[in-house]
C-alpha cells in the first residue's frame, strides 16, 4: 500500500466579545510548512503569531498550546517560543513551560500510549501581547500512513496572514473553499498559498457545513484512491484469524460480541496512524472504531458471511484518512455499525456525507426522516404529566424521542449571518388523544394553525369530542441546509411549533 503523510494540527477555538467590539484574539500570521520526502520521511513546520486583546483569550483560550505526535516514531523541536508584551519586552518560555502528557483520548487504549501530548503554556500574558510559537515535528521514513493536507481555515478569531507551503516529489491535487480563491506559487516542487484576511467564524448555531472554507492536498489523484487505501488498511487487518469468539456463527452474535465484548477507543484513525490486526484487537478486548470494523469482518469471513467495508466522509470535501466519520459493516443490505450495533438507513446517512462501499462512492438518494407518535392519555387513571396551577390543570403533551424536539432547536435569532443545517428532511406527525379528567373542562380553545412555505409545512390543531380532546401536530421539512435567503420562512416554522401555547392543553378543575 502506498504510503501516506499526515500531519493534524489541534485548532484552537476562541470566541467573539459583543458585536462591536473587540476579537478575544487576532492571529497575524500563521504559517504551516510540510516536507514530504520520496523515501516516506516527512517534516512539519508551524509558525504562529496571535495578539491577545482580552483577559479571556489568555486566562480561558489562548494560555496553552497542545501539539500530539508520537516519539517512538517522530521528533517534536521547539524552534520558538515567546511572548512579546506590549511594551515589547519580550518573555521567553521557561523549560518548564514544556509538559508532555498523554492525549485523553488515548488514556483507556495501552496499544497508543506512546501518544504523546505536549503541553506549551505560554507565560508573559497580558493585555496587548503577542504570543510566538514555531516548532517542528520530523517523521522517521514509514511511520506516517497519509500524504493528505486538510485544513478548515477559520477559527473564531480573524486570521491577517495564512501561508501554506508544500514541498513534494510527488504531483499534488489540491482543492480550496476560501473566498476569494488562492491560486499557488510554485518553484520546482514547493507550492505556496498565501491566504489573506480571513474572517472569523461567526458564533452561530447549527451552522452549515459548507460554511467554513477548507484546504486539502494530496499526493494521491484520486477520491477513490484515498477511499481505497483507507479500506485496504482495515482488509489488511481483518485477514488475521481469530480464536477468542467462540460464539454462534451467526451475524446478530458477532455483532453483540464485537459490540458488548470489546471496548471502544476514542482515538481517531488520523492519530492511530494504523489499524492493528484482528486478533490483536480480541486479545486487547479494545479497539478504534476502524479496528472493530476489522475484528468484525474477520469474524463474518470465518463465518462465510460475506460483508464488506462502507465509510462515510463530509459530502463537501474529499474524502481524506484525515476526516473519515463512521464506519460500518455491510452485510446483504444491512448497514451495521461496529461500535454500538445500530443499523445504518443509507437514505438517512448520505445527508452531509458521502458513502463509499469497498473504495467506491455509493449513489443514494435522500429520503425524509420518518417520524409517527401517537399517544392516547386518561388523565383520570393516568396523571403523568399533569400539573396543577390555581384552579387549572395543566397536560404537557408528550414528545416522540426522534424527530424535531430531540434537535434541541428552540428560540432563534431574528437575524441570521451563516447558512443554517438541519440534521436531516422530516416528515413528522404527532397524534394525541387525551381523556380529561371528570368535572374538568377544556380551556385551552379549539384551533388550526397552518404555515407553508418554501422550507416547509407546520400543522397544528386541537378539536374537542365530548370528554376527550384530539391534538395533531405535524411538521416537514424538505430543505436541509437553509440559506439566509430562507431563514425568515424557517424561523416561522420553528416558532409556531415551539409555541408553549400549543404544546399543552388547559383544563379548569
Amino acid at each position: 500500500m502506498k504510503k501516506y503523510i499526515f500531519l493534524l494540527i489541534i485548532g484552537l477555538s476562541v470566541s467573539l466579545t459583543s458585536q462591536g467590539q473587540a476579537y478575544e484574539a487576532v492571529y497575524n500570521k500563521i504559517v504551516e510548512s510540510y516536507t514530504i520526502n520520496s523515501d516516506g520521511s516527512a517534516e512539519y513546520r508551524y509558525q504562529k503569531e496571535i495578539q491577545l486583546n482580552t483577559h479571556m483569550s489568555f486566562n480561558n483560550l489562548y494560555g496553552e498550546t497542545f501539539i500530539v505526535y508520537n516519539p517512538a516514531y517522530q521528533t517534536l523541536k521547539i524552534n520558538e517560543c515567546y511572548t512579546k508584551q506590549k511594551d515589547g519586552t519580550i518573555i521567553k518560555a521557561p523549560n518548564n513551560a514544556f509538559n508532555p502528557s498523554l492525549p485523553s483520548f488515548a488514556v483507556d487504549a495501552p496499544a497508543y500510549n506512546n501518544l504523546t501530548e505536549m503541553v506549551v503554556t505560554h507565560t508573559g500574558l497580558e493585555l496587548g501581547c503577542t504570543v510566538y510559537l514555531d516548532y517542528t515535528i520530523t517523521s522517521k521514513p514509514g511511520f506516517l500512513a497519509s500524504q493528505d493536507v486538510y485544513k478548515v481555515m477559520n477559527e473564531m478569531s480573524p486570521i491577517k496572514d495564512y501561508q501554506i507551503t508544500i514541498t513534494s516529489s510527488q504531483p499534488l491535487t489540491y482543492e480550496q473553499t476560501i473566498k476569494p480563491g488562492v491560486e499557488p506559487q510554485k518553484s520546482g516542487n514547493t507550492y505556496t498559498w498565501n491566504f489573506k484576511n480571513i474572517p472569523a467564524r461567526l458564533p452561530e448555531t447549527n451552522v452549515a457545513s459548507t460554511v467554513s472554507p477548507f484546504f486539502f492536498a494530496s499526493t494521491q489523484q484520486s477520491n477513490e484512491a484515498r477511499v481505497k487505501a483507507i479500506t485496504e488498511l482495515i482488509n489488511k487487518a481483518a485477514g488475521s484469524s481469530v480464536n477468542n469468539y467462540k460464539g454462534n456463527p451467526k451475524i446478530c452474535c458477532i455483532t453483540k460480541y464485537v459490540t458488548t465484548e470489546v471496548g471502544n477507543s476514542q482515538v481517531p484513525l488520523a492519530y492511530a496512524n494504523q489499524v492493528r490486526p484482528a486478533q490483536e484487537v480480541a486479545n486487547s478486548a479494545y479497539g478504534t472504531n476502524m479496528e472493530k470494523a476489522a475484528l468484525m469482518l474477520s469474524l463474518c469471513k470465518a463465518a462465510k458471511i460475506p460483508a464488506e467495508v462502507v465509510l462515510t466522509f463530509p459530502e463537501n470535501v474529499p474524502p481524506s484518512i484525515l476526516n473519515v466519520q463512521n464506519v460500518f459493516i455491510k452485510t446483504d443490505d444491512k448497514l451495521t455499525s461496529p461500535v454500538n450495533g445500530s443499523e445504518g438507513n443509507l437514505a438517512k446517512l448520505c445527508y452531509k456525507s458521502s458513502i463509499w462501499s469497498n473504495g467506491n462512492e455509493m449513489k443514494v438518494k435522500a429520503a425524509p426522516e420518518v417520524v409517527s407518535f401517537k399517544a392516547e392519555k386518561n388523565l383520570n387513571t393516568d396523571k403523568a404529566g399533569l400539573t396543577e396551577q390555581a384552579n387549572y390543570l395543566v397536560y404537557a403533551l408528550p414528545t416522540p424521542q426522534e424527530g424535531f424536539d430531540t434537535w434541541m432547536i428552540r428560540t432563534l435569532n431574528t437575524e441570521r449571518k451563516q447558512a443554517l443545517e438541519i440534521p436531516n428532511l422530516l416528515n413528522e406527525t404527532c397524534e394525541y388523544a387525551i381523556t380529561l379528567p371528570e368535572g374538568a373542562k377544556l380551556s385551552t380553545k379549539p384551533y388550526l394553525q397552518t404555515i407553508g412555505n418554501k422550507v416547509g409545512e407546520v400543522k397544528l390543531q386541537l378539536t374537542q369530542e365530548g370528554n376527550v380532546v384530539k391534538v395533531n401536530r405535524s411538521i416537514s421539512l424538505n430543505q436541509e441546509v437553509i440559506p439566509t435567503s430562507d431563514y425568515a420562512q424557517f424561523r416561522a416554522l420553528v416558532n409556531l411549533w415551539n409555541n408553549p401555547a400549543y404544546k399543552s392543553i388547559v383544563m379548569k378543575k
